[in-house]
């Protein structure tokens, strides 16, 4: 596409005696502007200093190669390469540019001409020496980062809640968990449209059929059914409270990234169990479950809940009711709380049906540091506790 040249540029170029230098405006974020050209003048109340020593061709197509230019310029008094040193050059926006003078008239007025804007992008340093220092500045449509972006790939929302420009929100809520799909979040609130954040989608791995919904007797540990009777597990994307490389390195995994031998941390017994099973199971009908100090979770409708240290079996998710007591972890220590909502979300989800090898206790959640205390689906068997 030819470029837009006004009447005096048009001028200029139908001179034998028009002469052009090229101009390298370089932008450091929260760093003053830096003006180099291939000759001392001013143009725009930008004051150009003739240490660009030349640049390469602009290489633009409309074919798959990154559009760029280079540019040379002069180091010998190291205060240009040390600013590359330094970083701070980093997520800098440049702009490659002409400026179109008379040569007959330009010993008398430097500064008298017409400057046109040929590229801009995002600088990329290559090579530093002592004499000199090169870039590459990289179209901004393909420069990494947030040169161009404006918006994050976090699986949260990032918009305010109500913003008339990005959430446009009517709802009648205080509040927004930033979940697209969240009874609490844009699916509750009738606005998944708007949505600002990135879903993720999982690698779907073959799993035997998911076993009946209800557990045997509709209780909430279940007794007497061996492993695959029913699901009783965390949704996939809850956190569940691990251990990392060591003995005291507490880590939050989501439940689909929990894996057989992991470890999972016991809140009651303090001690770190071996799981034994951690396997998907497709399909399954999501309840959610509230307490105090922000603690809520997400689950099977069978996962059964944690009152307290002398609760050993739990209660199924499906038959507690607010008011109830609950066993959360709190930035680090098990506290007693009370179920502020039950219910379903009338969706189904994949859960991670998780078995440890002791005490078959675990913290999960849908926040780090603020969870709930749950049981597997498989009660402690007597003789293997230890």
């Amino acid at each position: 596409m030819p470029r837009a040249v006004d009447t005096d540029l048009t001028e200029l170029l139908a001179l034998h005696s028009c002469n052009t230098q090229t101009t390298l405006d370089i932008m450091p974020a929260g760093e003053d502007p830096i003006y180099v050209a291939t000759d001392d003048f001013t143009v725009g109340g930008r004051d150009y200093t003739p240490d660009l020593m030349e640049t390469g061709p602009i290489q633009q197509t409309v074919g798959a190669s990154t559009n760029r230019v280079t540019a040379k310029i002069t180091n010998v008094d190291k205060v240009f390469g040390g600013l590359l040193i330094n970083g701070g050059l980093v997520k800098a926006e440049a702009i490659v540019g002409r400026f179109f003078r008379d040569e007959q008239t330009a010993k008398a007025s430097p500064n008298t001409g017409e400057w046109a804007e040929l590229f801009r992008g995002e600088v990329v340093p290559l090579e530093l020496t002592e004499s000199e220092a090169i870039l590459e500045i990289v179209h901004d449509l393909t420069a990494a980062g947030y040169v161009i972006a404006n918006t994050t790939l976090a699986e949260r929302c990032q918009w305010a809640y109500k913003h008339a420009e990005t959430c446009g929100s009517t709802s009648i809520e205080p509040d927004c968990n930033k979940m697209r799909r969240s009874k609490y979040g844009c699916l509750g609130r009738s606005n998944e449209f708007r949505f600002g954040g990135m879903e993720f989608p999982e690698m779907q791995l073959p799993t035997a059929p998911p076993g009946p919904i209800e557990p045997p007797g509709g209780g909430g540990g279940g007794t007497g059914g061996g492993p695959g009777d029913f699901p009783s597990c965390p949704r996939e994307d809850q956190y569940i409270l691990c251990r990392g490389e060591g003995e005291f390195d507490f880590v939050y995994r989501r439940a689909r990234h929990v894996r057989r031998n992991h470890y999972v941390w016991n809140p009651f017994g303090r001690y770190w169990d071996r799981v034994v099973l951690a396997e998907p199971v497709p399909d399954q009908e999501i309840w959610v479950a509230a307490a105090g100090n922000g603690c809520r979770g997400f689950s099977s409708r069978t996962h059964p809940l944690i009152a307290g240290p002398e609760d050993t079996d739990g209660r199924a998710i499906a038959q507690c009711l607010p008011g109830r007591r609950q066993a959360v972890w709190i930035d680090g220590e098990a506290r007693i709380a009370r179920l502020e909502a039950v219910g379903s979300l009338s969706v189904r989800a994949t859960v991670i049906r998780i078995e440890t090898e002791r005490g078959h206790v675990f913290a999960y959640g849908e926040v780090p540091r603020r969870m709930l205390v749950g049981h597997n689906s498989v009660k402690p068997v007597p003789g293997n506790e230890s």
